[in-house]
C-alpha cells in the first residue's frame, strides 16, 4: 500500500576530528517523512526501538531526541 510507506533519511552525520581515532561521540541529523499521522508515529517508536538495540549491542549510550511534528498532505476532495 503506498498510502502506508515511509521514507527515513539521514542527512547529516558528525563524528569525531580525523580517520585513525574512534570518535568519542556521534550525531545524525534527518526526517522522517510519511503520509499518515499513525505511520509516522509508529516510524518514530521503530526509529527509537533500533537505535536503542543497536546502542545496547555495543554497550553505548544513547540520547535520541525526536523532534518530528511535520505537516500531513492536503486533501483535495
Amino acid at each position: 500500500d503506498p498510502i502506508e510507506g515511509a521514507v527515513v533519511t539521514f542527512g547529516e552525520f558528525h563524528a569525531g576530528t580525523t580517520n585513525n581515532v574512534i570518535a568519542e561521540t556521534a550525531f545524525l541529523h534527518g526526517t522522517i517523512r510519511t503520509l499518515t499521522q499513525e505511520m509516522n508515529l509508529l516510524t518514530q517508536k521503530r526509529l527509537r526501538e533500533i537505535a536503542e538495540g543497536v546502542a545496547q549491542s555495543f554497550g553505548v549510550e544513547l540520547e535520541l531526541e525526536l523532534k518530528q511534528g511535520g505537516y500531513l498532505p492536503v486533501e483535495n476532495h
